[in-house]
């Protein structure tokens, strides 16, 4: 199963998002309007997981691997332009998909994300724990 991958603009491996499938531009931009900066669907491989390095928190759902940069990061991230992510060029940058996406489930894990980021916003350190197992038993439920 061969991959797509779009961004903002046309290049040799990148298509302009904005010639993309109506179902594509939903999913980008519910993941722009969350402030998610790379969003991949893959074909096949399953992952449950969240992951937190020195650039992102990374959310993994099924298929779906959703990243967003931490507000100071300890590395900056550059895509293509010279400019650091998170100033002039925020929000999406890449979204890599299956050609058997599934434009439905893939929104739903962008809402699983945004209940998940906003959870984690308004608890306290006690409860975090709670609420990501709440989250993996909502995964597997």
């Amino acid at each position: 199963m061969s991959k797509l991958v779009y961004g903002l603009r046309n290049t040799n491996t990148v298509k302009d998002i904005r010639e993309a499938p109506l179902g594509i531009r939903a999913v980008w931009n519910r993941a722009n309007d969350l402030g998610i900066n790379m969003l991949r669907v893959r074909s096949t491989e399953d992952r449950n997981e969240i992951t937190e390095g020195d650039t992102f928190l990374g959310f993994h759902q099924d298929r779906v691997s959703i990243y967003q940069q931490h507000s100071n990061p300890a590395k900056s991230l550059h895509f293509v332009r010279p400019t650091p992510l998170g100033e002039t060029n925020k929000g999406m940058q890449v979204l890599e998909v299956a050609e058997n996406i599934d434009v439905m489930d893939t929104l739903n894990v962008i809402g699983e994300y945004e209940w998940f980021t906003n959870d984690i916003a308004t608890v306290s350190e006690p409860n975090f724990i709670e609420r990501f197992f709440m989250s993996f038993r909502n995964i597997f439920a």
